[in-house]
């Protein structure tokens, strides 16, 4: 998330889709009590790289992998199969 920031200019803004709430349902007990938390979830770790590796993202998590150079502007569920999330990169005055 630091190195696409870093590639916006101040205003600029970053379009990302992301396994969110629409899909908490098909979390276990455990999973669903990280995600609640705003913890990220994963499945299958070993398998990074690979579509059996699985992320879930709560908007929490995703507020501080964001901060302090992005803002979330939006956050739309099931858009193009995943949740949909706009951020922009906040102007150099913003981020002191």
């Amino acid at each position: 998330m630091r190195e696409l920031a870093r590639t916006l200019r101040p205003g600029g803004h970053l379009f990302i889709t992301v396994h969110g709430d629409t899909f908490v349902d098909a979390l276990d007990a455990d999973e669903r009590s990280t995600y609640a938390a705003g913890d990220l979830v994963v499945r299958h770790a070993r398998n990074a790289g690979s579509n059996l590796c699985t992320a879930f993202h709560p908007r929490a998590y995703l507020q501080r992998l964001a901060a302090p150079d992005l803002e979330i502007v939006a956050h739309a569920r099931a858009r193009l199969g995943q949740d949909a999330v706009l951020l922009r990169k906040l102007h150099a005055a913003a981020q002191s």
